[in-house]
C-alpha cells in the first residue's frame, strides 16, 4: 500500500517467487488432486491471485471467458517448471514448496 513501510508488494503471479510466496501461506500438510484441472495446486493458486475459474493443464493457465467474448478462452503458457513443481512426489503443499525450493536453487543461474 502506498505510504505503508511495512506492505510486501506481491510477486508476479508468473514467477516462481510469487508461486513460493503463496505455497508458504498454505497448510504444508494440506492435499491437493493434480488430476482435477480446477482444483489442482496450480488452478487453486491462480484463483488466489486473481483468475477467478482458473484451469490448468499440463502446459497452459486458462482463463474464463469474458463476458463479451463467451466463446473465446484465453490462455497462456505456464511458467517453467510450475507443473513439475505440482506433480512430482506427494501432493501436498509442504512437498511442493520444498520442490517449488529446490527448483529455485536448481535453476537460480535462469532465473
Amino acid at each position: 500500500m502506498l505510504y505503508n513501510q511495512n506492505w510486501e508488494k506481491p510477486k508476479d503471479p508468473m514467477s516462481l517467487d510469487g508461486l513460493i510466496q503463496w505455497l508458504e501461506t498454505k497448510d504444508p500438510d494440506e492435499k491437493y488432486c493434480y488430476i482435477v484441472s480446477e482444483g489442482c495446486l496450480l488452478a487453486q493458486y491462480f484463483r488466489a491471485k486473481g483468475w477467478a475459474k482458473a484451469r490448468v493443464s499440463p502446459s497452459h493457465l486458462y482463463s474464463a471467458p469474458v463476458r463479451w467474448l463467451p466463446f473465446i478462452r484465453l490462455s497462456r503458457p505456464l511458467p517453467s517448471g510450475f507443473n513439475d513443481i505440482a506433480v512430482q512426489g506427494l501432493f501436498t503443499f509442504g512437498a511442493a514448496l520444498d520442490r517449488a525450493c529446490a527448483y529455485r536453487e536448481a535453476h537460480q543461474h535462469a532465473l
